[in-house]
């Protein structure tokens, strides 16, 4: 998994969802630089309650986006947010040290209403900014051994276990 995305309509309840019918996400390095999705990700998809709603074409190393498409379109409601999981295969080789995935605004394929007098605005929420980006993912070479972070097993047999955890109470419930 690379990020969620969460899909917010701040309209007033009674009002129309927005329709989502893409995705264009992109690449980069930990530093924010941009860099091809395809040089980490062989394919991206987005999920909705643990279901696939989309995703993108095969990706090649040369891959500057990965444009997922959502079909049907996602429909966004008034005041109940949508939440998408985003995740990434990886390549299986020749890939980056890190690397993280992101979008903007205009990478958020909202289906614009046909009255010329009505637009819908893509914007972040509060006190976010686009692009916006997942953390950075790190790639290595490891045997079984050495994906372990706790290789070998740090913990003393005879180890006092954790507390367990407490329970609250509320006077006179």
């Amino acid at each position: 998994m690379a990020g969620i995305l969460t899909l917010s309509n701040t309209a007033q309840a009674g009002a129309d969802s927005i329709l989502v019918d893409h995705l264009v996400l992109l690449g980069a390095d930990r530093q924010r630089s941009l860099s091809p999705v395809g040089e980490a990700a062989s394919s991206v998809e987005v999920y909705l309650r643990g279901s696939l709603a989309g995703q993108s074409a095969r990706l090649t190393r040369d891959s500057t986006v990965a444009t997922v498409s959502l079909v049907p379109a996602l429909r966004v409601p008034p005041g109940t947010p949508v939440v998408l999981e985003v995740r990434w295969n990886t390549t299986l080789s020749q890939f980056p040290a890190a690397f993280r995935l992101g979008c903007d605004a205009a990478g958020i394929g909202v289906v614009q209403p046909s009255s010329a007098l009505l637009q819908v605005r893509v914007s972040p929420a509060q006190g976010m900014a686009f692009p916006l980006w997942t953390t950075a993912g790190v790639f290595g070479n490891a045997s079984l051994g050495e994906s372990y972070s706790n290789f070998p097993n740090p913990f003393a047999a005879g180890a006092v276990p954790p507390p367990s955890p407490t329970t609250c109470e509320t006077p006179g419930a």
